[in-house]
């Protein structure tokens, strides 16, 4: 697939900041925004913010990485996204996740139970979420979520709105082959806390594995993409990673094969990426909000090769 870039902002302090910050990743050649969700430390509600982004621009994509699926029922956020896409002129992606901070949960009351439980109701709830989506309604009765005779949801501006799914864990790299149309691959977020040493190259091709046991047959239609959260362009990468090294306990040479750290000039990371591509098939990259600058010259060297 082609290569593409996302860039993922957190808040805003003003109207005038969102609706500016989405129209400059616009111009810049970002292929989406999107949001993460999670409460508190400024971050704006994921619907609404991205509908205000969407106002603000024509073509750029608006994307959820990830909602919490435990914070919404899935008929609600099935509406809601119905919504979303059709104001929007179809450019919704919609990434749905099975939950992992368990101070959230803490903070709100919300049971944060096993992992197996949690990813066993994301799947029920994806399924119930494209079935509106692509049908404007749902009979589900499942371990987890029952849903009677639901229909006449909003109709989407796109045939299909594409759902994301991501996560490191083997069941959820399973589930998002077998439901979804792009497939974040990331740390395995099961204890709580990111896991820095499970996406090396060899880490990331244990979770593609997962993907495809998932997938079938369908893997080859799949969208794979990664989070950049490293991000650093330097003429002395070697400073650099050796300083992340200490902090990191990692040793330089592994961060630097990592597919979620970019250190080097544009040109080091364009071949790093095209290298990616090429032994993953990892086409999506999405960017921090605040490296988006610095991130334009290799954005407008790859999107679309």
């Amino acid at each position: 697939m082609k290569f593409r870039f996302g860039i993922q902002f957190i808040g805003a302090r003003t109207r005038d900041e969102w609706v500016e910050g989405a129209r400059r990743a616009e111009g810049l050649g970002f292929s989406t925004l999107v949001l993460p969700d999670h409460f508190g430390g400024g971050q704006l509600a994921p619907v609404p913010a991205l509908m205000a982004a969407g106002d603000a621009t024509s073509t750029l994509r608006l994307g959820t990485l990830v909602l919490c699926n435990d914070f919404r029922h899935p008929v609600m956020l099935a509406q809601e996204a119905a919504t979303l896409d059709l104001l929007s002129d179809g450019r919704l992606e919609l990434g749905m996740g099975a939950g992992w901070m368990r101070s959230e949960y803490e903070a709100v009351d919300l049971p944060f139970d096993p992992a197996g439980t949690r990813v066993e109701r994301l799947e029920e709830s994806v399924q119930i979420v494209r079935g509106v989506l692509d049908d404007g309604r749902v009979d589900f009765s499942g371990k987890h979520y029952r849903v009677a005779g639901f229909e006449e949801a909003p109709e989407p501006a796109q045939d299909k709105v594409p759902i994301l799914v991501g996560g490191g864990s083997p069941r959820i790299l399973r589930l998002a082959g077998r439901h979804a149309d792009i497939v974040g691959v990331h740390h395995d977020l099961r204890a709580g806390e990111a896991r820095v040493q499970d996406i090396t190259p060899e880490g990331t091709e244990r979770k593609l594995a997962w993907v495809r046991e998932g997938a079938g047959e369908r893997f080859p239609e799949l969208e794979l993409q990664v989070g950049v959260g490293i991000f650093w362009v330097t003429p002395r990468p070697h400073t650099v990673l050796d300083g992340l090294s200490r902090r990191l306990n990692m040793p330089a040479e592994t961060l630097a094969t990592l597919p979620n750290v970019l250190v080097g000039s544009v040109a080091e990371m364009a071949e790093k990426i095209l290298e990616q591509r090429e032994r993953f098939g990892i086409s999506y990259i999405v960017i921090q909000g605040r490296d988006m600058d610095a991130a334009a010259p290799l954005v407008s060297t790859l999107s679309g090769c």
